[in-house]
Formats: structure tokens, C-alpha cells, sequence
């Protein structure tokens, strides 16, 4: 019969948890897309703060939503 339980060191290979980035400092660090849109919905704001640039955020944010919008069609295909 198997074991029920797993070892302390082979759980934490199932379990991991990586530490988001919401701490107390999170506000006066640079903006990172990957953490602010891609881990997470954002909104325009973050995306913003991420570019700090207007040209390249309304871009971003354009193909941002659109794929948003088709989410829920191509889930249905996973």
C-alpha cells in the first residue's frame, strides 16, 4: 500500500509559493510588465507605471484587452 503522507523536502517540491511583490516598498519600485500584467490582470494605470511612457503604453494596452476579449473563446479550446 502507498504512503499517505510525502517527507517535508518532497512536499515543498509540489508546494512551492513564490512571494508577490506587494510588500510595503512595492510603490517606489520601478514598474515591471511581466509582474503588473502578466502574473496578474492590470489595469491601464500599472501598465503605465510599468512603461512610463504614453506611446508604448496605449499600444501595450490595445493587444492587452484584445486578448483579454478572446480569453474566453480560446479557453474553451484548452
Amino acid at each position: 500500500m502507498g504512503r499517505i503522507f510525502l517527507t517535508g523536502g518532497k512536499a515543498n517540491t509540489v508546494l512551492k509559493r513564490y512571494p508577490r511583490a506587494n510588500g510595503l516598498f512595492e510603490e517606489i519600485r520601478q514598474g515591471n510588465i511581466e509582474r503588473e500584467c502578466k502574473e496578474e490582470f492590470c489595469t491601464f494605470e500599472e501598465a503605465r507605471e510599468a512603461f512610463e511612457n504614453n506611446e508604448k503604453t496605449k499600444e501595450f494596452w490595445n493587444t492587452y484587452t484584445k486578448a483579454q476579449q478572446d480569453w474566453p473563446r480560446l479557453a474553451y479550446f484548452i
